[in-house]
């Protein structure tokens, strides 16, 4: 037995052992076992080798089961043996087994454990990443350390447990230069490194085109994969980037966040050749995601900490910028007012008495100066309204009125105002106008006439020669809405479109030359253009240098209900035989567009005083002239003397009215001992219209100031003889008001100041107080306030008149106890309008108070 044995042990090729079942000794074995278990682990194998008892069972069945099959034996049974602690994997067969002497010899092989081994492995690493992933996290969550120092120990925990040598994270970014190269940049931001050259902050790292540190990585990130290679199989240009720096295989995973690639994390192995697994790679990819997470959550909060100092600076900084504005703006409001009250007082005297005046009768010369300064002292007026508006326009708080006016009115008073200055410069000015757009509307005339002003006062600075245009027209007409196109068209020096672009900004005009020769703030087109918008419309220009201006606005207004003019007429104006004298193209025409508006249709038109004089002779055989109207300078006017009622006293026919048209630089014919009507040039539909009633002498009182005169009497009658305490230190203020209530039958009482005014009233009963705010001894706030004290009084109405004219100033009125604020120059309608109102109220307030007391 044995030597068969030893026979089978030294020539077999195989592995084979002969033992003892009983003690399981190795009696036996060939240098093919010994070798096996060598290259298995197991070194230094000798003769007195025991197998372990687990083993030894295991053979022992395996005996069993050969010794009961009579056929051969082919198994190939599993076997493990664990020897120093090291596990060996080996397939035995049984050769031939001898029950009497327990001994059996056995056949090996190593057993095939490569699926196994790598399954193992594979669950080992996927734990220790899992691990690593987790103590990570905690780490980031823990903030038991500086930001930095924990994310590098991350990238440590997560480097050691991948067993790579460098771990990174990129961010991706917008360029730092955008104007050079707009494209996505790329930083690295942390990296771990052992047994690798560290590459943080070095050139490659930091703010790197994506075209250049990850040309083809991008896309890759983009569709959410990872890179996983080897660098011998990359792209050239990859491998000329990363062979380098040593790296021999890597693994990248994007960070992606809400949709958008933030950057990624990346895995480097400079010692071996590794293809991360898809379990592997999805684990290393949730880790990029914390890490980068937290990266991107720790910069918001710094940028958060940034942003909140920065803003609490700020607000520290404005809040001082704030109290400095608001010391600044009180000064400025503080002297705003001041300056409003000091103009104010001495214009409300100017314009009083010119209102006074012009009520009386006056030669029409004279009346027709004294207008003139009536407008200008208006305008003026106008432009402090203006330079009081000024902060609302800067806090965007202007309002426009809407109030009834007429469109042409507007235009004829921005005529009156600048023809002067046209005459002085010999321009010529012409005004169309639609026919739609006659009737009334409701908007803001004040508003409406600063823009005409503006732009006619413009076109008359910037044009040496030639004319002027107004035009208006309608553009839209609803039920209860209006759109106006206006126009000012100028033949002047024209603009580039460089300086239109730049036109309508405040303090801003078309070039430094033009603003030393023409001078102006540049606010007046920034005005119109906020005006204009305000009004629903907006401006325009349209110019070419050299060929003049023009200027558009267009703006929305309401239609009143009462639309159309309550004026008289000396009968049918359509029955009238008119023939107009005029040399010049464009006064011919506009007079007759006034004329055909004012609705006289037979209208005859001639250009010299020798056509004129052949129409007239011919009218006579036929159907005569009611009027004849003269134009400027008309020369050889005498030749119409035999027409005159006193050359033929024995003429047979009507004879014509005469209606003459005066400028300053061109003066009308002497018309000796004729009787004529004379009007000054321009002319407008309105000045038209009442020439023609004197002509004919209708009868009818035209003078406006004596009609509005009239509607003073008409709605102060109920309360005739009605007592006024007049609450004024200045005396001609005293004495125009004074004269104004007096007219309109109102008995007026005068206290210098507010403490006589109490007096005052403790003597006698008055049925409103007009009481001024600054006065000497007591001013009117206080004033106030000591009669709303005393119950008796609470009935009284009192209406604050005064030059004080900001809206604070109105409130403070207010605050004080009075009824109603009007404001300095007095406007006779709004003043009677209000008296009207609260001398009715006051009334029935007393009757009130008189029967609360009877009971």
């Amino acid at each position: 037995m044995n030597n068969i044995c030893r026979a089978l042990l030294e020539q077999t090729a195989h592995a084979m052992c002969l033992i003892c079942l009983k003690t399981g000794v190795l009696l036996e074995r060939n240098g093919k076992f010994s070798a096996l278990l060598d290259s298995s682990g197991v070194n230094d194998m000798k003769q007195g080798f025991t197998f372990a008892p687990d083993v030894l069972a295991c053979i022992k069945q395996q005996c069993q089961a050969f010794e009961q099959t009579d056929t051969i034996n082919e198994s190939w049974h599993p076997l493990t043996i664990d020897q120093k602690g090291d596990a060996i994997f080996l397939q035995t067969k049984i050769i031939f087994f001898d029950p009497d002497s327990h001994t059996a010899l056995l056949s090996f092989r190593a057993r095939d454990v490569s699926e196994q081994s790598l399954a193992e492995r594979l669950l080992a690493t996927r734990d220790r990443l899992l691990n690593a992933t987790s103590r990570a996290a905690q780490v980031l969550l823990s903030g038991g350390k500086d930001f930095a120092a924990s994310v590098n120990d991350v990238l440590t925990i997560l480097g050691e447990a991948t067993g790579v040598d460098r771990v990174y994270v990129w961010n991706i970014h917008a360029s730092p230069d955008p104007e050079v190269n707009p494209e996505l940049h790329t930083t690295q931001l942390y990296e771990w490194s052992l047994g690798a050259e560290p590459q943080q902050d070095s050139d490659i790292c930091t703010n790197r085109p994506v075209s250049e540190a990850i040309p083809t990585w991008i896309d890759t990130f983009l569709s959410g994969r990872c890179v996983n290679n080897l660098v011998k199989n990359m792209p050239i240009l990859e491998q000329e980037q990363l062979s380098p720096q040593g790296i021999i295989s890597i693994m990248t995973a994007p960070i992606i966040f809400n949709g958008e690639l933030w950057g990624f994390i990346g895995f480097d192995d400079c010692h071996s050749e590794y293809i991360w697994s898809e379990p592997e790679e999805n684990i290393l990819r949730a880790a990029g995601m914390i890490v980068g997470a937290a990266i991107h959550n720790h910069r918001i909060n710094d940028a958060l900490e940034e942003a909140n100092a920065r803003l609490a600076d700020a607000a520290e900084t404005s809040r001082e910028y704030a109290e400095q504005a608001k010391h600044a703006n009180e000064a400025k409001s503080d002297f705003l007012a001041n300056m409003s009250h000091e103009i104010r007082t001495p214009m409300n005297a100017i314009m009083g008495i010119l209102q006074l005046v012009l009520r009386m009768p006056l030669h029409p010369r004279q009346r027709e100066y004294l207008e003139k300064i009536d407008f200008s002292t208006k305008a003026l007026l106008r432009i402090i309204n203006d330079i009081l508006d000024f902060s609302k326009i800067e806090a965007g708080m202007m309002d426009v009125e809407e109030v009834p006016f007429f469109v042409e009115d507007a235009i004829n008073g921005v005529i009156d105002l600048t023809k002067h200055r046209m005459e002085e410069k010999g321009l010529a000015i012409s005004i169309e106008k639609d026919p739609e757009i006659q009737g009334q509307y409701l908007g803001d005339p004040l508003r409406l006439n600063q823009v005409l002003t503006n732009l006619c006062t413009n076109a008359i600075k910037f044009t040496a020669e030639g004319h002027i245009t107004v035009a208006a027209k309608l553009l839209e007409k609803t039920d209860s809405k209006a759109t106006l196109l206006f126009s000012v068209t100028d033949t002047g020096i024209g603009m580039s479109q460089e300086q239109q672009r730049r036109l309508f900004s405040a303090f801003t005009q078309a070039d430094t030359s033009v603003t030393r020769r023409y001078g102006g703030t540049g606010l007046g087109l920034a005005l119109c253009k906020r005006l204009t918008q305000l009004m629903g419309g907006d401006i325009w220009c349209e110019s070419e240098i050299g060929k003049g201006s023009a200027f558009y606005f267009s703006i929305r207004l309401g239609l009143a209900e009462s639309g159309i003019r309550d004026e008289k007429t000396p009968g049918n104006f359509a029955e009238l035989k008119v023939l107009i004298v005029e040399t010049e193209t464009t006064f011919q025409s506009g007079l007759y567009d006034i004329l055909y508006s004012l609705g006289c249709r037979m209208l005859e038109k001639a250009s010299t005083i020798d056509h004129a004089l052949d129409k007239a002779k011919a009218a006579d055989a036929e159907q005569p002239f009611d009027l004849i109207v003269f134009g400027q300078g008309q020369k050889d006017a005498k030749k119409f003397y035999p027409l005159s009622p006193y050359a033929l006293a024995d003429r047979q026919t009507p004879t014509p009215a005469f209606l003459l048209i005066e400028g300053e630089k061109r003066p009308t014919p002497d018309f000796q001992n004729v009787t004529t009507n004379v009007i000054m040039y321009p002319v407008n539909p309105s000045k038209l219209f009442d020439a023609i009633l004197i002509s004919f002498d209708s009868g009818i009182q035209l003078n406006p100031h004596v009609r509005e005169q009239q509607n003073e009497l008409e709605v102060m009658k109920p309360y005739a003889k009605n007592r006024i305490l007049l609450v004024e230190d200045n005396e001609i203020n005293q004495l125009v008001a004074n004269e104004v209530l007096s007219q309109a039958n109102l008995v007026v009482d005068i206290a210098n100041n507010g403490k006589e005014a109490l007096e005052a009233l403790e003597r006698s009963e008055y049925d409103l107080v007009l009481m001024d705010i600054q006065m000497p001894e007591m001013d009117g706030l206080t004033a106030t306030r000591l009669i709303r004290r005393r119950k008796e009084l609470n009935w009284l109405p009192i209406v604050a008149l005064t030059a004080h004219a900001m809206n604070e100033d109105r409130q403070k009125s207010m605050d004080a106890g009075m009824n109603a604020h009007i404001t300095k120059p007095i406007c006779h309608p709004e003043l009677f309008k209000c008296l009207a109102e609260w001398l009715g109220k006051g009334h029935k307030a007393r009757e009130m108070a008189v029967s609360l007391e009877e009971i």
